[in-house]
């Protein structure tokens, strides 16, 4: 019997179940091992390829990486607040949160990081399109929060003297009428106390 033909999908993520949808479930995985081999497709992990289209140099393509990787997930904490013009230092990797176990992958050059939060917290992310997928990331206030929530240290006035949080990109882009709304939703008055000392420190 002849081997059936596959053809490649025309997207930038390609996986197992995308091809059992279109093709049935006979569908032969094996096809994406000579795929890799030919150029055609990059793994990214088992059941998930990447078209070559889609290079790995862009951040925003770095983050529509990250949320195929894991999922349910959105880009948070430094890779979020660099987005945002908040914090000075580029960061050469990519940040997340999920309400699933912490976890990171190593995709070239690249380490995608994910830290837990309850599932009650996930929340307050934005998605955007992008060439023919999506990435989701925190809005400027949760990607804030966030990172106050997850670092011990944010009550460390020094600390955050350190992060050289902009002043000026945090007034223009901060609602802080949500801030203090999602803040409530994260707990109340440990999270408030921990962005009172943000607002010290940028002299907000």
């Amino acid at each position: 019997m002849p081997r059936r033909r596959y053809e490649v999908p025309d997207k930038p993520f390609i996986t197992t179940a995308d091809m059992r949808v279109r093709y049935g479930p006979d569908f032969d995985p094996n096809v994406f091992g000579r795929w890799v081999r030919e150029g055609k497709v990059r793994k990214l992990r088992n059941g998930l390829y990447l078209s070559p289209n889609m290079d790995l140099t862009s951040t925003l393509n770095h983050f529509a990486v990250a949320n195929q990787l894991y999922k349910p997930s959105y880009i948070s904490l430094e890779a979020a607040l660099r987005y945002y013009n908040f914090i000075p230092e580029t960061v050469y990797h990519t940040t997340s949160v999920t309400p699933l176990k912490t976890q990171q992958f190593r995709i070239e050059y690249t380490v995608h990081f994910y830290r837990t939060i309850d599932s009650a917290l996930f929340f307050g992310y934005h998605l955007h399109q992008w060439k023919g997928t999506t990435y989701a990331i925190a809005s400027p206030e949760k990607a804030l929060l966030d990172f106050a929530y997850l670092e011990p240290q944010f009550t460390d006035v020094e600390w955050v003297e350190e992060m050289r949080f902009d002043e000026f990109e945090i007034d223009e882009l901060v609602d802080w009428e949500i801030m203090n709304q999602y803040a409530r939703r994260m707990g109340g008055k440990a999270i408030l106390h921990r962005l009172q000392t943000l607002k010290k420190v940028v002299a907000l």
